[in-house]
């Protein structure tokens, strides 16, 4: 009678086991992943921000951006999104993109210097549907400019 309980209850069990353990492989697969980008003539690899929960985390908390790298912040359909410094640590540039072309840029815009500073809202004057989020003085460095193409994959 023991045996035949136990045989019930683990088909279930090993089912679930896969289950989660499939879960902790999607999730995983994705963390950290990165695509490369060309802005104007600049090539770099970025993380992708195309969920609420990624493009509201954004860039937050981390100590610094390593050289040539951004996040891409992807949205559903084209807007006017605003973004702001809260919790980084370092100065960003940002790149307004509008079907794969810059249409407007925020340059060495500052991270907040005190927990309690006040958090003004940066965002394009026209709507976009991805955001470059790079370190500051990219922009400058690599020239780019409105009417740049993107490309992404």
């Amino acid at each position: 009678m023991v045996s035949k309980i136990n045989s019930k209850l683990l088909f279930p069990i090993i089912l679930i086991c896969v289950f989660f353990l499939f879960l902790i492989l999607i999730i995983k697969s994705d963390i950290g992943k990165t695509k490369s980008l060309t802005v104007g003539s600049a090539s770099i690899k970025v993380e992708i921000a195309d969920t609420d929960a990624k493009r509201s985390h954004g860039l937050s908390d981390r100590q610094s951006l390593s050289e040539n790298t951004g996040m891409l912040f992807i949205f559903p359909q084209s807007g006017i999104y605003p973004f702001w410094m809260k919790d980084m640590h370092f100065p960003l540039d940002f790149i307004w993109i509008s079907q794969k072309k810059v249409v407007d840029v925020a340059e060495n815009v500052p991270n907040p210097k005190n927990p309690g500073d006040h958090l003004p809202l940066y965002s394009s004057r026209e709507p976009i549907d991805m955001v470059l989020e790079v370190n500051a003085g990219f922009i400058e460095k690599h020239h780019i400019k409105i009417g740049d193409r993107v490309e992404y994959n």
